[in-house]
């Protein structure tokens, strides 16, 4: 559908399409990484990606069940043999559980783009580094809505007394909210949360030009972190200010640390009475 994606033409039937990807290289030795762009917001909805070399049985590569509050997929595989082809096969089965509108709810479930690195073994680190990038530009996508809440369910504790190269101003674009930025554009202004984290949590970060970042990282118990967001942003290009970007943690024990990255000049992080997530 015109604006939306590829979605199926009736419900509960499953609906399929391929892309085809010939190796005219001859390359053998390559890793793929692989960024799916999709929407899902309907019951019991499923969309599948699955990948195959020539005539060898297909390998699920990616999923997502709906109602899914995320818009986006990230994997990567590697083949270390000849091949001919590559194909990619896009399944989507559209349940009829969920209303939208007198006519249908195909819209709830859509795929919108397939983005494939692949890279040769001896180049793979800095082709890597081209697919992480485009990530987090794609990242500025994948928010599920635009509306400021009123209050949180989510119970946090910002240590504001550590924080570090933060200005804190009222917005005059929303009554009561107020707006983190770095101080200084030459280093990442910083936040850690302590939280136990909802379900369906979101934040409201904000930026634009590719010299900006948002970054959340999950601190673990032995002091290691690892990435739980990552966004970036693009030239002559805001994001919108009341965008819901949701943050879907990995499986874990109740109380959780994060450690907000705010890096650059346009960058922002948008909360309201102390609260961060909602």
């Amino acid at each position: 559908m015109p604006g939306v994606g590829i979605t199926a033409t009736r419900n509960d039937s499953l609906g399929s399409f391929k892309y085809v990807l010939e190796n005219e290289t001859g390359e053998k030795s390559l890793n793929f990484f692989v960024n799916l762009q999709y929407l899902n917001s309907g019951k019991e909805s499923l969309l599948g990606l699955y990948y195959s070399f020539d005539d060898e049985p297909r390998v699920p590569l990616a999923g997502t069940i709906g109602p899914d509050p995320k818009h986006q997929l990230q994997a990567m595989f590697t083949r270390d043999k000849p091949f001919k082809r590559l194909t990619f096969t896009v399944e989507l089965n559209c349940r009829d559980l969920t209303a939208q509108y007198h006519g249908g709810n195909l819209e709830t479930l859509a795929f919108r783009k397939l983005e494939v690195f692949a890279c040769a073994v001896p180049e793979s680190k800095s082709c890597q580094a081209v697919w992480e990038r485009r990530n987090m530009e794609s990242m500025r996508l994948n928010y599920t809505s635009e509306s400021f809440m009123a209050k949180g369910g989510v119970r946090q504790r910002p240590l504001w007394e550590s924080a570090t190269n933060l200005r804190d101003d009222p917005a005059s674009e929303a009554k009561g909210w107020r707006v983190l930025t770095p101080k200084s554009a030459d280093s990442e202004g910083t936040l850690i949360v302590e939280l136990t984290p909802g379900k369906d949590m979101v934040f409201y970060p904000r930026l634009s030009g590719s010299a900006n970042s948002v970054q959340v990282f999950e601190i673990m118990p032995d002091g290691s972190s690892r990435p739980v967001f990552l966004m970036a942003g693009v030239p002559e290009e805001w994001t919108p200010i009341s965008a819901q970007y949701p943050l879907v943690l990995p499986d874990g024990p109740a109380s959780r640390t994060l450690r907000i990255e705010l890096r650059g000049r346009f960058c922002q992080l948008w909360y309201k009475d102390g609260e961060i997530f909602f």
